[in-house]
């Protein structure tokens, strides 16, 4: 992690210090000022580790055993029961926990409206930070052999959905900036483009979802928890 990034977890070295890391690094290797190499634990880890997750469930338990363990729920291909050759590194994130800001008065948008006129922030209420639910990530890694790996199996995809929409939103920007008048041109086009990344972002997920449920632990995670989504590791 460079200098300038802000770090999202900490591990601990040997010599006392903590060093910090990001999400992407889970799994991997951190370098210590002292010069020594320290292991990252997962991201389920990390975040257990940081307090951000709350009692586990029995399937999430066995699923953690297991990896710990060294072992796969499988071992071999999901769709052709082969000889798997390589492994889909994936997260099944089942939950999330979010903020939201409470206050310790009544009327907030009245004083907030009053503060705002007289140039006093003082007279706001107090608002406090308050977390709801609590973050569920499992890691699910899939083996499967080449042959029967889709194409839509790629840690490549979502960050191409993601530049796609940016290309739609810059599109708006462009078509707004240059001649808002001609919306028959740019607001189909726009359409078109976000519709498209979440058509495929769709797909993903189906595809995704599919090679899990193909291993019966993982199946149960998902029938326990119904919204979860797929990530890359």
């Amino acid at each position: 992690m460079s200098d300038n990034e802000t770090p999202e977890f900490f591990v601990n070295c040997e010599c006392g210090l903590a060093i910090g890391v990001r999400k992407s690094q889970a799994g991997g290797t951190a370098s210590c000022k002292c010069g020594r190499v320290v292991s990252v634990p997962s991201l389920a880890n990390l975040r257990r580790n940081a307090g951000l997750v709350g009692v586990k469930s029995a399937v999430e338990k066995n699923i953690e055993e297991l990896l710990e363990s060294g072992e796969l729920p499988v071992d071999h291909c999901v769709e052709c029961k082969g000889q798997a050759l390589e492994e889909l590194k994936l997260l099944a994130v089942c939950e999330s926990s979010h903020l939201s800001s409470s206050s310790s008065g009544s009327g907030d948008g009245l004083q907030f409206l009053f503060a705002l006129l007289i140039g006093l922030t003082a007279v706001l209420p107090k608002r406090e930070d308050v977390v709801h639910g609590r973050d569920t990530i499992v890691d699910a890694p899939i083996p499967i052999c080449p042959r029967c790996k889709p194409i839509w199996a790629s840690p490549i995809w979502p960050p191409l959905f993601l530049w796609l929409r940016r290309l739609g939103l810059a599109g708006l920007v462009l078509w707004v900036a240059w001649d808002w008048r001609a919306y028959y041109l740019y607001l189909p086009a726009l359409v078109l483009t976000m519709l498209i990344a979440t058509i495929c972002e769709s797909l993903h997920q189906k595809v995704l979802r599919r090679l899990v449920t193909k291993t019966p632990i993982y199946a149960e995670l998902l029938e326990r928890f119904p919204e979860t989504k797929m990530e890359w590791r």
